[in-house]
C-alpha cells in the first residue's frame, strides 16, 4: 500500500510531506479532533472493475492509539515468562486494532465514461450500398485516458439533412425539441446494417465498426456516433463521403 498524504507536526504547524494534500486546517479540538484538507494529487493507476470505486483509509501515526485500554486475557496473570507476556500483549493489541473502527472517506468513483472522441479511420471517400467498410474511432475520458468498455452506436445521414445550413425547418424544430441525437438526425431514408452499428471500446479506447449501407440514395453522407446510455447526445461526426447505389440488374 502506498501513502497518499503524510502529515507531520513541525515548529510552524502541521504540513504535508509528500506535496499531495493541502496543509491541514483544524476545525475543532474537543471533544475530538476534526481536520480538514484537500487532495491535490491522487493518481488512479488502474481500473479493474466497472463501476470503479475506492475508499481512502486514515491512520493515526502519532501513537495516540497507545492510550487505548486493551483488556488483558484472563490467563495473563498465570503467565510466568516475560516473553510469553509480551507475546500475549502484542496479540491482544493486534486484535484490538483489527476490531477498531476503520476511518475512511466516502466512496470515490473513477471517471471512466467517454467525454470526447476522434476518428482513427475515416469512412472511404466513396461507399457502395451493400459493400462493407471499416471505421474506427477512439474514446477518451475527461482526463485524457482511454475510455474502456464503452458501448457506442452509429448511424448514417445525408449531409443535407443533418446540416443546420441546408436542413429543412421541420428538422431544425425536431433538433431543438429532442436535442442532437441519433434519433433526431437519422431517418429510414438511409440505413446501415444493424449488425455493425453497436460496438464496445477496447482497452486502448478504440471502437471498430464494420459497416454496410443497406438503404441510401446516391449522394453525400456522414456518420454520427453516440454513446449508448440514457440522455446521450451525438459525440462525433465523420468527414463527408459519397455513397453510390450501383444498379446490378434490371428485370422486366
Amino acid at each position: 500500500e502506498e501513502a497518499v498524504c503524510i502529515f507531520f507536526g513541525g515548529p510552524t504547524g502541521m504540513a504535508e510531506l509528500l506535496g499531495r494534500c493541502s496543509p491541514p486546517e483544524f476545525v475543532q479540538l474537543e471533544p475530538f479532533v476534526i481536520v480538514r484538507f484537500r487532495f491535490l494529487k491522487l493518481t488512479w493507476a488502474h481500473v479493474l472493475d466497472h463501476p470503479a470505486e475506492i475508499k481512502l483509509t486514515f491512520s493515526d501515526l502519532t501513537g495516540t492509539a497507545l492510550n487505548d485500554k486493551v483488556r488483558a486475557p484472563d490467563f495473563f496473570q498465570g503467565l510466568s515468562s516475560t516473553a510469553a507476556r509480551a507475546a500475549t500483549c502484542t496479540a491482544s493489541l493486534v486484535a484490538h486494532k483489527a476490531s477498531a473502527h476503520i476511518r475512511t472517506t466516502g466512496v470515490i468513483e473513477a471517471e471512466t465514461g467517454a467525454t470526447s472522441a476522434s476518428v482513427e479511420l475515416e469512412p472511404p471517400e466513396v461507399g457502395h450500398v451493400g459493400k462493407m467498410f471499416l471505421v474506427r474511432i477512439k474514446l477518451l475520458t475527461k482526463v485524457g485516458t482511454p475510455a474502456i468498455n464503452q458501448p457506442m452506436r452509429v448511424c448514417i445521414a445525408r449531409l443535407s439533412d443533418s446540416s443546420p445550413i441546408s436542413a429543412a425547418t421541420a428538422f431544425l424544430e425536431k433538433l431543438s425539441g429532442r436535442g442532437n441525437t441519433l434519433e433526431t438526425v437519422c431517418t429510414k431514408k438511409s440505413q446501415l446494417a444493424a449488425e455493425g452499428t453497436t460496438r464496445t471500446s477496447h482497452a486502448n479506447g478504440v471502437v471498430s465498426f464494420p459497416l454496410t449501407i443497406e438503404v441510401a440514395l446516391q449522394g453525400t453522407y456522414v456518420l454520427h456516433f453516440q454513446p449508448q446510455r440514457p440522455g446521450a447526445q451525438i459525440m462525433l461526426t465523420s468527414a463527408p463521403f459519397r455513397v453510390l447505389n450501383d444498379i446490378s440488374a434490371v428485370n422486366f
